[in-house]
């Protein structure tokens, strides 16, 4: 595989963490393979790949929305209700993710903190 520089990783950011996840996933086996022959203290198993799906999966809604919400020279007032429809959706469709339900309830109560 060709050389790749992945995004950083801004803790405040969620679009970034989307952004690394999505260009690590074409790497998972690279990695693990990097991580397992060259660093003791991390195990990464292509399993935790799952996991990294369904977090992939519910950050996608928000860098979407992030993009539409962004642009300057289109109106996008009529866009916001279809973009917050959309990311309740994704947060209802895996809070039951036993994998992801902590992080899915901090994010539930952050988004009714912003509609309230």
């Amino acid at each position: 595989m060709r050389p790749k520089r992945f995004p950083r990783n801004v803790l405040t950011c969620w679009n970034s963490t989307y952004k690394l996840l999505n260009d690590s996933n074409n790497y998972k086996e690279l990695l693990c393979d990097f991580i397992a022959n060259n660093i003791n203290d991390i195990n990464l198993y292509p399993q935790y790949w799952d996991v990294c799906k369904s977090i992939l999966d519910t950050l996608k809604v928000f860098n979407d929305a992030t993009y539409t919400l962004s642009g300057v020279y289109y109106p996008k007032t009529h866009l916001v209700l279809t973009e917050c429809i959309n990311i309740c959706s994704v947060l209802e469709e895996h809070e039951n993710d036993l994998n992801l339900f902590s992080c899915i309830q901090a994010m539930k109560n952050k988004w009714l903190e912003i509609l309230k």
